[in-house]
């Protein structure tokens, strides 16, 4: 408590020095480079005078209205691969700038990415998020709470894959960078793997590091600490040594609590203490001759060493280093590298009677480009270890990710050529923490992923570079992989009808690449299983990769139109429907009872089901300068999703989650209430003066399900979240020059219903901040 009013004393105390020394801050404009002025936003830029502006204008050689409008309309890359305007973007795109990320209060990369439309972001515990692009989660439905998990979206850094390839998706709190590292965001909606491969089945989220600028030395310093006992801090400094040479360096640390000690207890239905799980759980020796004090001590020794710390929500810890060099105009070189360590507890996998998991990570990076021209040549490496579920048999494994990439880009007349070739070596082991004789780890040893990649794509513009056609195509070869690998295709087309109206059509196709669980599982497990009420056996269960499945594929049509109502209000709506087909699910491939042994024996694997998945929606946003002091942003999409060809599942035993598929069943078709229906945001900014500044936003989202069965077929649990409105707000006073004070209030009504089935009531986040700028 000292503490607290200490700070509040420290930033009483800035604000005064602040307000005393307004006057006699003086900035010369005149003396701006063309990348200082590129760097100001449209709010820096509405404070200025309007002699000024014009003097800003002329350096860059360009009329005050075009000068408007670069800020308003931000370049973008990652829709083509090349520089161009959004507004003409030939996909659904979004771009967040980090004076937005700032403004926002947002504390974490997926809290961010609530400022984007079309984008689904759902808090489990606090500070740990699941995050989908449109939706199609938990497909097939009444599975484990793993198959929840987004394996569908692909994340970058910089354009290095940051994916996880054990069973698929993104692990955000072992994502080494904080908030001070981000340039920008820019976003794809929808199916991308011809150009980016693999993974980029719903769309694709690049975040852009921050560049080296300035010749001075530039540190910043950014603290803040909350309730919860949330303390995080983000330092940074750079220099540009020479005109070729430029380094930044950066650390970052976050740390937070839980709002609740409970954990949501399978069998009561209920959240309950740690250490009551204890009176429901039976060890698999349960036949054995265990006195009740040994029974009790040793699973009491099993809960402590899985949730080692009940409080902790969050603890993540990152350092990176960036090196720019510019040999000459058309040589560039750029050097990543960093580190992370982190440790986090989520709702991942079912884990006796919990979907609780308590989670640790140690990973580092390096990431290296050459630009020669139209040529670029990238390599990266990512290393270390992941534990998804600690002291869960199975869950702990190496990682040793290799990336090679070649592309080239190049023009004639209107026409644009992109040709890349890619190489991946995605390397996993369990070795060195599972016993090969009692198979108690997924793999059981070492595996290597290897896809090796062809992408091509022709880009041809028209009538005055009105009317616009892209075709592209990427195929992907993988090792040991037999089943069905169907490449990635995209053909878009757009006309600029004028400068203030812009339309677009696109076709798209995407897959999933393998991962090692449903591709190298060598997995095997002694239990129990409950034949009929009260009658229990032991049970001997394995479960087995396939090499044969067929690839999860996507193809999305998508209709989009864009519009400048006014110099000052931009629209965009976009319509989209898709299909998606060949999931995969562990199924019983053999089973009987051995009366010798009296042991029910089972062998499950991964195999193809005949389900698909039909979407339809749609998204607008909407973005306003009302005045220099006023902008605002607001967002919803509308989505149905249906699932076809689908059969239901008997649920044989909830301890190994094992279903037989009822193939002779008629086929149905039901809605998929697993996305939520409809979900969006607002955002608005407010400049009363020009050191003072207030965000407030807002996201919301439907009620969604997740659906399970038991023996009798009928719904053994089925949770419903509710539809939420989470309210943000921020801030910001400027006390001297860029260094600010701020407080910060994420879900500032303090709603605690819960986002996600069986994860924590989440309450409000109350913080107060300082930023630094030297």
């Amino acid at each position: 408590m000292k503490k607290f009013f200490l700070l509040i004393f420290l930033i009483s105390f800035n604000i005064f020095l602040g307000i005393s020394q307004e006057d006699t801050i003086k900035i010369n404009y005149s003396n701006f480079t063309k990348d200082e002025i590129l760097d100001m936003d449209y709010n820096d830029m509405m404070d200025l005078d309007l002699e000024i502006l014009i003097m800003l204008s002329k350096k860059m050689e360009m009329s005050l209205s075009e000068f408007q409008e670069m800020l308003l309309n931000p370049s973008q890359y990652i829709s083509s691969k090349k520089k161009e305007k959004s507004f003409t973007s030939p996909l659904s795109i979004s771009v967040i700038s980090s004076k937005e990320i700032e403004e926002s209060g947002a504390i974490s990369i997926p809290e961010v990415l609530r400022l984007v439309p079309g984008i689904i972001v759902r808090e489990k515990i606090n500070g740990d998020y699941d995050v989908h692009i449109r939706g199609l989660d938990n497909i097939p439905h009444e599975q484990p709470v793993e198959y929840s998990i987004n394996t569908k979206t692909l994340v970058m850094i910089d354009e290095r894959v940051v994916y996880n390839y054990f069973q698929g998706g993104t692990i955000w709190n072992a994502l080494p960078i904080g908030l001070n590292d981000i340039d920008k965001i820019e976003i794809i909606r929808g199916p991308s793997s011809a150009l980016y491969g693999s993974n980029a089945m719903t769309g694709v989220i690049n975040i852009i590091t921050k560049k080296v600028e300035s010749k001075k030395l530039k540190i910043n310093a950014n603290f803040q600490y909350g309730n919860v006992n949330t303390k995080i801090l983000n330092l940074s400094a750079l220099k540009k040594i020479n005109k070729k040479l430029g380094f930044r360096l950066s650390g970052n640390f976050h740390e937070e609590e839980r709002f609740q000690k409970d954990y949501f207890c399978h069998a009561t239905k209920s959240e309950i203490p740690l250490d009551s799980f204890i009176y429901y759980m039976i060890p698999n020796n349960v036949f054995g001759t265990d006195s009740f004090s040994d029974y009790y001590n040793r699973i009491k020794t099993i809960l402590d060493n899985r949730f080692s710390d009940v409080n902790l929500a969050k603890k993540q810890r990152g350092i990176n280093a960036f090196l720019y060099y510019n040999w000459s105009k058309n040589i560039k070189l750029d050097l990543s590298f960093g580190t992370e360590n982190s440790k986090w507890q989520s709702v991942y996998i079912e884990n006796d009677l919990t979907s609780y998991s308590f989670n640790e990570s140690s990973t580092k990076y390096i990431n290296f480009k050459l630009y020669i021209k139209g040529i670029r040549f990238k390599i990266s490496n990512t290393r270390g270890y992941y534990d998804n579920a600690k002291n869960v048999d199975g869950y702990k494994y190496d990682i040793n990710i290799l990336s090679y990439d070649l592309d080239y880009n190049f023009n004639i007349g209107n026409l644009n050529f992109y040709s890349e070739l890619n190489y991946k070596s995605a390397f996993y082991s369990d070795k060195n923490y599972s016993i090969t004789e009692t198979k108690n780890g997924f793999l059981n040893g070492e595996h290597n992923l290897k896809t090796f990649a062809l992408s091509l794509k022709a880009d041809y513009k028209l009538l005055d570079d009105k009317l616009r056609f892209i075709i592209g195509v990427r195929k992907e070869y993988y090792n040991e992989i037999k089943g069905k690998i169907t490449p990635a295709l995209q053909f878009a087309s757009s006309y600029k009808i004028n400068e203030n109206n812009f339309i677009r059509f696109s076709v798209s196709t995407a897959n999933k690449s393998p991962f090692m669980v449903d591709t190298h599982t060598n997995y095997y497990i002694k239990g129990k299983l409950e034949i009929e009420e009260g009658f229990v056996v032991p049970a001997e269960i394995s479960l087995d990769g396939n090499k044969n499945l067929d690839l999860l594929k996507t193809i999305n049509y998508e209709i989009g139109f864009r519009n400048k109502l006014h110099s000052n209000i931009y629209f965009d709506i976009e319509f989209f429907t898709s299909k998606t087909e060949n999931f995969a699910i562990s199924v019983i491939d053999s089973a009987y009872f051995n009366l010798d042994k009296m042991v029910f024996i089972g062998k499950k694997k991964y195999k193809n089901v005949q389900i698909k998945a039909k979407q339809f929606g749609i998204t607008g946003n909407l973005n306003i300068v009302l005045n220099k002091k006023i902008n605002l942003k607001m967002f919803s999409s509308f989505q149905s999703t249906f699932l076809t060809d689908l059969n239901k599942f008997i649920l044989v035993d909830t301890v190994f989650n094992i279903y037989v598929d009822k193939v002779k069943e008629e086929l149905i078709t039901m809605k998929s209430k697993s996305t939520p229906s409809f979900y969006g945001g607002f955002f608005v900014n407010y400049y009363p003066i020009k050191k003072l500044y207030f965000n407030f936003n807002y996201y919301f989202y439907g009620e969604q399900n997740f659906d399970f069965k038991d023996n009798e077929e009928s719904f053994f649990f089925s949770y419903k979240t509710k539809k939420k409105f989470i309210f943000n707000f921020k801030i910001n006073y400027k006390f001297y020059k860029n260094n600010s004070v701020f407080f910060n209030a994420k879900n500032l009504f303090n709603d605690k219903s819960k986002e996600f089935a069986f994860a924590d009531k989440n309450g409000a986040t109350y913080l107060i901040g300082l930023n630094l700028n030297f």
